[in-house]
């Protein structure tokens, strides 16, 4: 029954999203180009949800999502509703534009998007990933994070890139991936069209796993000799022990998409400066409107999620 409701907390805040759009906060585009060592200047864009006020939370979407992701829109809604500024961050060729593509390592986007002057006037900065991008939000807060940053927060989450790929490739996960790699093979038609598509068109037009997209794109297209590599040279779960910064690990006990046996072992690697919370029932990045945490205050996530970050690192 449990594992149905994994299922059923990830399908059913999906499905409900395409019939009812979320509202969205007001936001003005929000661009920088970013220096890339291989392929020059890269655009990165977003919406700045801006109030100016003394802090602001960067929210970033997983894999296959862009900064107009139903999830990643609605809490920036509900964040702005209680009087925060918030930017929803698109990884690099999310946005299908073909200027090139992301991976879970790219702190280096992270850190220029904090340090950016469009967020320069902020006191305080907050990190809120969720699937893939709290991979990435804590690569950026284990690595020389920006001193503004007050505390970092991992929504279903995967920290081993091995675990995490192998899981969601196996044959029992068939639905799931096919949604997320059909993304992919979207953004590869942008980059064929600009020349950057370090494989064969036909070739990756017949991905079916992540790991198929590994090896034809992300692994060539950053210098990567394999997928193998890319994994262990970006993998999250080794760096989170020397995490200072505080943060949040919030999963969910069936995700039927980033398993909980697939993180724990990393999590029981983190340093002390990582709360890990478990909820049930909960799917991947779904959650019931009566979220309970163990946050004060109004129930669900993001009422449960904003309290922590308000709360942590003052």
């Amino acid at each position: 029954m449990s594992a149905f409701l994994g299922h059923a907390w990830t399908v059913g805040p999906f499905v409900w999203s395409g019939l009812l759009p979320p509202a969205r906060p007001p936001a003005v585009p929000f661009e920088l180009a970013v220096p890339d060592a291989r392929h020059g200047t890269i655009p990165l864009r977003g919406w700045l949800s801006q109030r100016r006020r003394r802090a602001c939370i960067v929210a970033i979407h997983g894999l296959g999502g862009d900064a107009d992701s139903s999830y990643l829109v609605d809490f920036a809604k509900a964040a702005w509703d209680r009087g925060h500024d918030v930017l929803r961050l698109g990884m690099r060729g999310s946005d299908g534009r073909g200027e090139d593509v992301y991976h879970a390592g790219l702190a280096g986007d992270v850190h220029a998007v904090l340090a950016s002057p469009q967020l320069a006037a902020y006191e305080e900065l907050r990190l809120v990933g969720f699937s893939l991008g709290g991979h990435l939000a804590l690569r950026a807060a284990t690595s020389s994070p920006n001193p503004r940053l007050r505390a970092v927060a991992a929504i279903g989450s995967p920290l081993d890139l091995v675990r995490g790929s192998a899981a969601i490739d196996a044959p029992s996960r068939w639905a799931y991936r096919q949604h997320v790699v059909r993304s992919l093979r979207g953004l590869a038609e942008g980059l064929h069209r600009r020349g950057r598509l370090p494989s064969p068109i036909a070739e990756v037009r017949g991905a079916r796993t992540v790991r198929d997209w590994d090896r034809l794109v992300v692994a060539p297209r950053f210098g990567f000799a394999s997928p193998d590599d890319y994994y262990a040279s970006e993998t999250a779960a080794p760096h989170l022990a020397r995490l200072e910064v505080p943060g949040l690990y919030l999963g969910a006990e069936h995700d039927p998409m980033v398993p909980a046996d697939t993180v724990r072992p990393a999590l029981a690697a983190a340093s002390r400066a990582l709360d890990v919370r478990w909820v049930r029932p909960a799917g991947h990045i779904g959650f019931p409107r009566n979220l309970d945490v163990g946050e004060p205050g109004p129930r669900g996530f993001a009422p449960q999620l904003l309290t922590w970050l308000e709360r942590t690192g003052r």
